[in-house]
């Protein structure tokens, strides 16, 4: 029974491993949370450029970096929540800001 289970988490393990990683691109915001991520864009299709700017003065907002490497955590409704790999927070950007590997 033991031998079973440890087989089990071995290849648990090894299936979490091969998580499929996609690369980010540039000309893309992300934000450190999914509600502001939601503020900068209902700022954005307002044409509200000085309160999507107060968001990446409080960096909660940012321009992505184009060729990270990241996992994807979540997402919703044309959203997603990207990891980058070695690090442990996370990233709300659109879908469209991603491809796969």
């Amino acid at each position: 029974m033991k031998k079973i289970f440890l087989l089990s988490l071995i290849a648990f393990f090894s299936l979490a491993s091969n998580a499929q990683t996609y690369t980010t691109k540039s000309g893309y915001v992300g934000c450190v949370s999914k509600s502001a991520f939601d503020k900068y864009m209902k700022y954005a299709v307002d044409k509200d450029y000085v309160a999507a700017d107060a968001l990446v003065k409080k960096q909660l907002c940012f321009s992505l970096k184009s060729g990270v490497t990241v996992y994807v955590e979540d997402t919703s409704w044309g959203k997603v929540e990207i990891r980058p790999k070695g690090l442990t927070g996370t990233i709300w950007t659109v879908m469209e800001a991603i491809r796969r590997n």
